[in-house]
């Protein structure tokens, strides 16, 4: 499933934007994102109380809310892959999940799916449609691949995903 996800969403997402603006535009949500902090049922309230011309009262407060969590737990370290009984077990090393880069660093640090080390010019792609900004020669570097990304993978130097 998380495949079909991923794989769909640069369809998904402008699609969520668009909702969100008009939610906005109905004075039900207020901030830019506030769909993408709404489940299946407040969205469904959401679109009918637009239709009718009504308010959700309290859903935009709710997503400001979500959103403040979201902000908070992404500063929290990601428990490691192995349980702490298996990280005291000699015989396994322990793996960490996350890697902390410098914002105001040069240097970007991240986790190899492949073997090997490479310095080089990047070419920073946030989603398939700017596949033609690339430059031959650089290392991607994407926050999420997909399948449509595999034809661009093939032709390049390095990959970095970041996130």
């Amino acid at each position: 499933m998380a495949f079909l996800f991923g794989y769909c969403w640069s369809v998904l997402r402008p699609i969520a934007f668009e909702l969100n603006r008009r939610m906005v535009e109905a004075g039900i949500f207020e901030g830019d994102d506030d769909a993408f902090f709404c489940v299946t049922e407040e969205l469904s309230a959401a679109i009918e109380a637009r239709k009718a011309g009504g308010s959700v009262p309290g859903l935009s407060q709710l997503a400001a809310e979500r959103r403040a969590l979201r902000e908070t737990q992404k500063q929290h370290h990601p428990p490691g892959t192995t349980p702490a009984e298996a990280r005291e077990d000699d015989n396994l090393r322990f793996k960490e999940t996350q890697v902390t880069n410098d914002d105001d660093s040069k240097t970007m640090f991240g986790f190899a799916v492949s073997s090997g080390l490479v310095t080089g010019k990047a070419s920073v792609i946030q989603n398939p449609s700017e596949f033609d900004k690339m430059e031959p020669g650089t290392i991607l570097v994407s926050p999420l691949t997909t399948p449509a990304c595999n034809t661009v993978i093939l032709s390049r130097f390095a990959l970095s995903a970041p996130r």
